[in-house]
């Protein structure tokens, strides 16, 4: 299988993307850059500014709420839709368990999804992107 239609099947495969056609996600292909962040690596400090939107390809991410709360975020989950879509803050703080493989989006590539002109409806990251991810105590 190509790189681009292996892209294409991990960005179909992720819920926050599901309410977009086949060719509307094909055209976001050339926005997502692909990065393998090593296990350790913080990708998102809760409270600050948000600064991409990453799609899980491959490994295991943990996502920390200041209430405690601890998601694992597995291929298919993502982060980061809302702080992105509202230039807001996140609200988590994301960290790399396993090596991964993240398809990811910064404010420029992300204003191409925005161009769209339509979002899923109003959720937070914890319904969009942590939606089926597995809670951990």
């Amino acid at each position: 299988m190509s790189v681009l239609r292996n892209r294409f099947a991990e960005l179909r495969a992720a819920a926050a993307l599901a309410a977009y056609s086949d060719r509307e996600l094909l055209s976001l292909l050339p926005y997502f850059d692909e990065v393998r962040p090593p296990a350790g690596r913080r990708l998102a400090l809760e409270g600050r500014s948000g600064t991409a939107y990453l799609v899980v390809a491959q490994g295991r991410l943990q996502a920390w709420s200041g209430d405690g709360e601890c998601r694992t975020l597995l291929a298919g989950d993502s982060f980061g839709w809302n702080a992105m879509w509202e230039r807001g803050l996140n609200d988590a703080t994301v960290v790399v368990e396993t090596d991964a493989r993240l398809l990811v989006m910064g404010h420029a590539q992300f204003r191409a999804l925005k161009a769209l002109g339509r979002r899923p409806a109003e959720r937070s990251d914890a319904e969009v992107g942590l939606a089926d991810s597995r809670v951990v105590a």
